[in-house]
């Protein structure tokens, strides 16, 4: 095989990896409870053994304060769950209050959590419950099962 029937053939493989479509998901939020929220985007896409995923989120239903914020509804599952394993990053906007950043963390391998810059995750430290018309938003980069 020459050289142009090698890239000829390699094109494609190449193409089909670094063009990769978005495909919806559909997250889950709780704090304590379920907590009821507006899907404005979430899209996730794999490519190999790696999932990239971002999503934000509009709070309808109230959380529960001095818990922690949980996403679950992952599109797949992570290879390894380790607590606080960092995999992206968080924000959540406690309308009217402040905006809170962190590291987005496995929980589980099905769930993720946002851990603050305070050393506590977000709804524990700083304590508030998650109220109508806050916003989360998150984005990360994972190895799945």
């Amino acid at each position: 095989m020459n050289l142009s029937d090698l890239a000829a053939n390699l094109w494609p493989f190449l193409q089909n990896l670094l063009m990769v479509g978005w495909t919806d998901w559909t997250p889950t939020v709780t704090q304590s409870g379920a907590v009821t929220v507006t899907v404005n985007e979430a899209k996730y896409a794999v490519i190999g053994k790696v999932l990239h995923l971002y999503a934000k989120l509009t709070v309808t239903g109230p959380g529960t304060g001095a818990n922690a914020i949980v996403i679950g509804g992952l599109p797949i599952a992570l290879a390894y769950g380790g607590v606080d394993t960092a995999i992206g990053t968080g924000v959540v906007v406690d309308t009217g209050t402040a905006n809170y950043t962190g590291a987005l963390v496995a929980a589980s391998v099905t769930t993720l959590k946002i851990v603050s810059h305070s050393n506590g995750y977000i709804g524990v430290y700083p304590d508030f419950a998650l109220a109508a018309t806050d916003v989360i938003t998150l984005s990360g980069t994972y190895r799945v099962a």
